[in-house]
């Protein structure tokens, strides 16, 4: 399935960090409250989440960071029948991000949570879609989690949505792009 060709350069942070995202998502930050380390996007079309954090840099292990963060996120959402899917570590400076150390690594996984937060209701199989950027040099993660919920839309079957959000996640980690990296790190 083909990525819309209507994408749309969204400024994070003030503008000190930028990201092509599709005109489908929406900022949720426009009707309720979210935390100042982060950006909450929803895809409007098959409501699926995009959360975008600034994080201080806790695991000192580049290899284990992800899986740290795949593993709290698990915790905190209560999940269940976690897996990874794929996990890769690139060393190579990620485009667009003047900082001569980073360390990029990327993780497609699952899990089943209780997206309400009632205990009671039931659980929602989504596909997890993680990117982790480690600026070194300013003791700071950036994190980015796309999670789509593991059910068909009324036009479109589920194999089709997460075939599009692999190509949005694509085109994200593609254009994410670090303009003022004092504004995000002093």
């Amino acid at each position: 399935m083909e990525v819309d060709s209507d994408y749309i350069v969204k400024e994070l942070y003030g503008g000190a960090l930028t990201v092509e995202l599709p005109n489908d998502f929406k900022d949720l930050s426009d009707i309720m409250p979210i935390e100042d380390n982060q950006e909450v996007f929803t895809d409007m079309k098959y409501d699926a989440k995009l959360i975008i954090e600034i994080l201080e840099c806790l695991d000192s292990n580049d290899e284990t960071a992800l899986n740290s963060n795949f593993k709290e996120l698990a915790e905190t959402q209560s999940a269940t029948n976690t897996s990874i899917e794929k996990c890769g570590l690139d060393i190579s400076v990620a485009p667009k991000i003047k900082s001569s150390n980073i360390i990029k690594s990327y993780l497609k996984g699952t899990q089943h949570i209780i997206p309400s937060k009632i205990p009671t209701d039931d659980r929602e199989e989504v596909t997890l879609f993680m990117l982790h950027l480690r600026l070194k040099d300013h003791d700071a993660d950036i994190l980015v989690t796309l999670n789509v919920p593991k059910k068909p839309t009324a036009t479109t079957p589920y194999e089709e949505v997460v075939s599009y959000h692999t190509d949005v996640f694509e085109n994200l980690n593609k254009s994410i792009e670090v303009k003022d990296l004092s504004i995000l790190f002093g």
